[in-house]
Order: structure tokens, then C-alpha cells, then sequence
């Protein structure tokens, strides 16, 4: 399809600023939906490798996830501000409900328990190889905030897809 420059001057700063918010969701909520399945590969197939993946996961949690609920939770609050839109509103109540509970799933549970996780694994892994029942609770730990982590994030999305 060729775009006329009427097309062009169409779009509006409303219009970037959610580009950015959806861009932001997707790229920074989107990987740790692949924790899980990630560690529980690397328990299971190679236990001497869980702590690279928990390492990579903190790498992401702090270079990819934070940044990006920062620049979602901007451009969000942006959008508001622009297109004159009420707090009130369901759908951006439970947006910023959503955001307010990862950034405390991610830095008051996941962060944490990652960081004592690699500890415990790195001193199992020393002692002999087995992951130990406290790496095991951390690890239950974490994949369960994740899990919460993303029914909040669907939840979140269905609400401002749908609008109610």
C-alpha cells in the first residue's frame, strides 16, 4: 500500500505515545513469560546451568523489564494527559493498579528471591551437583510471582483492549 502525505499527517502524538506504551508492554513483559519454562530446563536438564539463567534473568528484569514499565507507565500517564481521559476510568485504574503490582512482584519478590536462588544454587552445585529443597522453595518462589505477574499483565490487557 502506497501512503499519501495525508496519511502521514494523520497519525498524532496520542497515536505515538500508545505505539510506545503497546511497544513497551510487549517488549518488556513479554520475556518473562519464558522464566519458567527456562529454569525448570536448566533444573532439569542441566542444574549446573541454573545459575547462568538466573543471572540472565536479573539481567533482563534490570535492563529490559524495569526500563520498560517505566516508559509504559510514561507513556500511559502521557496519553492521559493528551486525549484528556479520567483517571476514573476502569480500564486506567486497572492499568495503573496492574503497573503498581509488578514493580512490586518484581522488586519485592522476584529480585530478591532470584538473588538468594543463585546463592543457594551456586553453594548446592559446590557441595555436589543436587539442587537443594531450599533452592527448590526459591525457585517455587519465583515461578509463582511469575505466574500472578502474568495473569496481572492478561488482566491489565484485557482491560484496556475491552474497555469496560
Amino acid at each position: 500500500m502506497i501512503r499519501s502525505p495525508a496519511m502521514l499527517t494523520a497519525v498524532t502524538s496520542y497515536d505515538i505515545g500508545n505505539f510506545i506504551h503497546v511497544a513497551a508492554v510487549i517488549v518488556a513483559l513479554g520475556a518473562p513469560f519464558a522464566y519458567a519454562p527456562f529454569t525448570a530446563l536448566a533444573e532439569s536438564a542441566n542444574p549446573r546451568a541454573v545459575p547462568t539463567v538466573l543471572r540472565a534473568m536479573r539481567r533482563v528484569d534490570f535492563a529490559i523489564v524495569t526500563p520498560g514499565m517505566v516508559l509504559l507507565l510514561l507513556a500511559g500517564i502521557y496519553m492521559l494527559v493528551d486525549a484528556s481521559i479520567s483517571m476514573g476510568e476502569s480500564w486506567v485504574s486497572v492499568g495503573i493498579a496492574a503497573i503498581i503490582v509488578l514493580f512490586a512482584i518484581v522488586h519485592g519478590v522476584v529480585e530478591p528471591a532470584v538473588k538468594r536462588a543463585i546463592g543457594v544454587a551456586e553453594r548446592d552445585l559446590g557441595q555436589g551437583g543436587e539442587l537443594s529443597a531450599e533452592y527448590r522453595a526459591l525457585s517455587r518462589r519465583i515461578n509463582a510471582a511469575g505466574a500472578i505477574a502474568g495473569i496481572v499483565v492478561l488482566v491489565a490487557a484485557f482491560f484496556m483492549v475491552v474497555k469496560p
